[in-house]
């Protein structure tokens, strides 16, 4: 009897000692698990102002050649780009590189102006790997209709989700203008606000390890925001003509829609950057 009793003691403690260490198991995976999928809580960006810095550009040393601009002076020179997305559709990158292209900056997609649904461009992913493929440094950008800083986080997500495994070595932008059709859901978005969805999208960028950059039309720039408050972002201004009037510091030109490169059938948008030497 007493050998028996033992032998049940020894039973249970076994049977204690599993169901701990099976606990103990199931609590790690548990918290494996949300450490995987855990999601940090959006705190809404901080705007502080930061002085902006005017260029010293020189545009005397600025130069053209039928769709192509260059520029070179003892700080700067520049590289020739372009900028596409699904209208031009399919497009021969292997001429493109031939034609003297260096880089391009690549629509990832859009936040849709009546569905608010962000929607990939059907040609992104072509776009991408031909111009990988060409030996073209891709950058990319979004058109951003977010009406909240939330909206806008989820934006850069989704850019972010969707270049993954692609050498993005260029800027990843954020556009928001006003649609030329359908119902604007920016409309009624104030300056400020529209200022923090910036920062918000751009920030996430930043965080992730990419280059955040900000577009827009020079005349639109402060219309849309405040941009004291984003300051420490680089800038791709649009200004079509023969050269731009913009005062403040920017780091690529957008000199026209209407520019026309071997490999592309139809209008293409043409951009320099300009770098330091």
């Amino acid at each position: 009897m007493a050998k028996r009793r033992r032998k049940r003691r020894r039973l249970k403690r076994g049977v204690y000692v599993f169901l701990l260490f099976f606990a103990l198991f199931v609590t790690s995976c548990t918290m494996l698990v949300r450490r995987l999928t855990y999601e940090e809580p959006y705190v809404p960006v901080e705007l502080t102002p930061i002085e902006r810095a005017m260029h010293a550009y020189n545009w005397d040393y600025l130069t053209t050649d039928g769709n192509y601009a260059s520029y070179e002076d003892e700080s700067y020179t520049s590289r020739q780009g372009i900028d596409v997305s699904a209208h031009q559709e399919e497009i021969d990158w292997q001429r493109v590189k031939d034609a003297g292209i260096e880089f391009a900056i690549i629509r990832t997609g859009y936040r849709g102006t009546e569905s608010g649904r962000c929607t990939e461009d059907v040609w992104f992913r072509t776009n991408v790997e031909g111009a990988a493929a060409a030996g073209i440094e891709t950058g990319v950008y979004f058109f951003s209709q977010a009406v909240s800083e939330e909206e806008a986080v989820e934006e850069a997500d989704f850019v972010l989700d969707q270049i993954k495994g692609y050498d993005v070595e260029g800027p990843v932008v954020f556009d928001m203008e006003h649609p030329e059709i359908g119902t604007d859901r920016i409309l009624n978005v104030s300056r400020e606000e529209k200022t923090r969805i910036a920062k918000a999208f751009l920030s996430r960028v930043q965080k992730a390890g990419y280059k955040a950059m900000l577009y827009n039309s020079t005349g639109l720039f402060d219309e849309f925001f405040e941009m004291d408050m984003l300051g420490e972002f680089p800038l791709w201004a649009a200004e079509y003509g023969s050269l731009p009037h913009y005062s403040y510091m920017f780091e690529i030109w957008q000199y026209t829609n209407r520019g026309r490169v071997d490999g592309i059938t139809g209008n293409v948008d043409m951009d320099i950057q300009i770098v330091s030497k």
